[in-house]
């Protein structure tokens, strides 16, 4: 009856008084205004990401009580500079390939067949997802992460964290974000976003529970481009391929067209 009701506490929304336990502002906005006001606080100080909804944030909330310490050791600014040291896309090649050994490991430990290669390779692992080339995807032209999923309309609230950095790729430090399941660790996110900032100006404008969203002003300009890109998106993310657009040409199609790049992690 104990976790029953404190799962009950979990699942309501956050008041004024739970935000200030955040350690960053965040302000309050109607769902269908949270992209318009996220472009215009980037022109303020700090960096403004969308955190989600009442739910999300309560589940925020929760991952700052002193019991995640533990899991989450290093201070923001500890992250980063971990991530500093990071080359990317090489440091989450580097984990992929770990898990993909184990993984190959436990197949054949098991009498289970696989078409997996012994060894890790990211183009070639890539290959066995991409797909052909969808000439007339049209992607989403919005953010989608704020969507409710039964009705397809903005959630009714929505709240916007002011982070204590002017680097927008730093955010994932200050939002405890990643560490769990397949979903990388914060000083990865931090190598990832600093890259596709650098690349493509790419800045994350949702990180919500589970989900990241980028804005992407510049994006990939040939397909060569995009399925390079979409290839490291993929181990970054299998989710979005595996769960979501189907191939890694899709994905490619998906960061070649569309203004925000989607991410979730189950």
């Amino acid at each position: 009856m104990r976790l029953t009701l404190a799962f009950a506490l979990l699942a309501l929304p956050a008041t004024a008084q739970d935000l200030d336990l955040l350690p960053f502002p965040v302000i309050e906005v109607a769902g269908e205004d949270a992209e318009a006001e996220w472009h215009r606080l980037r022109d303020a100080p700090g960096t403004p990401v969308i955190i989600g909804d009442a739910d999300a944030v309560t589940n925020l909330i929760d991952m700052f009580d002193p019991q995640w310490d533990e899991f989450y050791p290093l201070s923001p600014q500890e992250v980063v500079a971990v991530a500093n040291d990071l080359a990317f896309p090489g440091a989450l090649y580097d984990i992929r390939a770990a898990e993909h050994a184990d993984f190959v490991a436990w197949m054949k430990d098991n009498d289970y067949e696989t078409d997996l290669p012994d060894t890790f390779d990211p183009v070639a692992i890539a290959e066995l997802d991409m797909g052909r080339w969808p000439f007339f995807y049209i992607p989403p032209q919005e953010i989608i992460s704020l969507n409710d999923w039964e009705t397809g309309r903005p959630v009714n609230t929505a709240y916007i964290a002011i982070l204590p950095t002017e680097n927008p790729w730093e955010a994932p430090a200050y939002l405890r974000f990643g560490g769990w399941n397949a979903n990388p660790s914060p000083e990865i996110h931090v190598a990832a976003l600093r890259q596709w900032f650098n690349d493509y100006g790419a800045e994350p404008i949702v990180i919500a529970h589970d989900q990241m969203e980028l804005w992407a002003p510049n994006r990939p300009t040939d397909q060569d481009a995009a399925i390079a890109l979409a290839i490291t998106h993929f181990h970054y993310d299998a989710d979005v391929v595996l769960q979501g657009v189907g191939t890694i040409s899709a994905l490619a199609a998906d960061r070649m067209r569309a203004p925000y790049w989607y991410f979730w992690w189950d």
